[in-house]
This record gives structure tokens, C-alpha cells and sequence, in this order.
């Protein structure tokens, strides 16, 4: 699967890109929202989209996630906090999941889905 991770903080975005790519995913880092839009222009193929709750002061993971909904509705979303999902948030299984940190393989697994 083709993924793309949208996390500002490296460690957790490398530690998530290490996850992923041991199990055989393709993944693409973005910091930032603009980032992750750029991503998803270039990259037609992308298949699932993982990005922090807690992004930039002006656009959160789910505010991206809402959006990608609209641009992009074939890639599967997947909010990643610490804290519980935020009210609003709704899973739609399995295009919309949640994420919550700490997490390993398993977890990554139950959210991507077969």
C-alpha cells in the first residue's frame, strides 16, 4: 500500500515510516498540511493517509483529513493522536479510523485493514 504520513515531529514520523515500510508499505513524509496537499496532487496513487491531530495552529489532522475527504475520497484516512478522538470525529470503517498513540504493527495493521 502506498501511505502517506503527515506528522511535524521527525521522530515519530520516522518511527511511523520504519513501521510501515517493514511491513512492505510504500510511504511519503509531510510535516505540514501544505505539504501533504502537494503530496496528494503529485502522487495519484497514494492509498491511505495517516496524519497527526495536531499539526499546525491554523489546520488540525482532522481539519486535512475533512479536506482529503473532498479532494481525494478513494484514500483511506487515519487520524493518529495521543489523546482520544476528538468530538466530531466519526469512523467510518474502513475509510475513516483513528489512530492513538503510543502504537506498534498491530495496531498500524487494525487501522490500514486488509
Amino acid at each position: 500500500m502506498k501511505i502517506l504520513i503527515v506528522e511535524n515531529d521527525s521522530h515519530v514520523a520516522e518511527s511511523t515510516e520504519r513501521i510501515l515500510r517493514l511491513q512492505g508499505h510504500v510511504v511519503t513524509l509531510a510535516a505540514t498540511p501544505a505539504e501533504a496537499r502537494c503530496a496528494l496532487a503529485q502522487d495519484a496513487s497514494l492509498q491511505a493517509m495517516l496524519a497527526d491531530q495536531l499539526l499546525e495552529a491554523d489546520e488540525s489532522g482532522q481539519e486535512l483529513l475533512a479536506w482529503a475527504a473532498l479532494a481525494h475520497p478513494g484514500v483511506r484516512r487515519v487520524l493518529v493522536s495521543g489523546n482520544p478522538p476528538p468530538e466530531g470525529y466519526v469512523v467510518r470503517d474502513p475509510v475513516q479510523r483513528f489512530l492513538r498513540k503510543p502504537f506498534g504493527r498491530a495496531e498500524v495493521d487494525e487501522v490500514l485493514g486488509p
